[in-house]
């Protein structure tokens, strides 16, 4: 048996370190969009506190 493999395996490869490169872009992206998402929270939260102290 070759332990090269065979030639398609190169290119799977390089697919899936792509593949993975996308993956992990996106990851950064879900994560930071989540993180923008609770701050935006926590102040909506705050305006509401502060109204609701107002009135």
């Amino acid at each position: 048996m070759d332990r090269g493999g065979h030639p398609w395996q190169k290119t799977a490869f390089t697919g899936n370190i792509q593949g993975q490169a996308k993956a992990s872009a996106l990851e950064r992206i879900v994560i930071r969009r989540e993180v923008a998402n609770q701050q935006l929270l926590e102040f909506y939260m705050n305006v509401y506190k502060d109204f609701k102290a107002q009135s």
